[in-house]
């Protein structure tokens, strides 16, 4: 992607198009970041039934 704006930018040199997409490619990367980690809990979590417990009285969490 970065080398297709770069020969986009030889073409018409619009340093405004290299700073949004700058910008984005820091905002995108960090939102995959996120959402990639929270996906991975959600699959360690939700792999079994008894995966959440509580660590006092070492019962099953039940959500109703």
């Amino acid at each position: 992607m970065w080398k297709t704006i770069l020969r986009h930018h030889r073409c018409a040199s619009s340093h405004h198009l290299l700073a949004i997409a700058g910008y984005s490619t820091i905002i995108i990367s960090t939102l995959v970041l996120i959402f990639l980690t929270w996906a991975g809990w959600v699959l360690i979590f939700s792999a079994s039934d008894r995966s959440l417990i509580f660590g006092d009285s070492k019962q099953q969490y039940s959500p109703c």
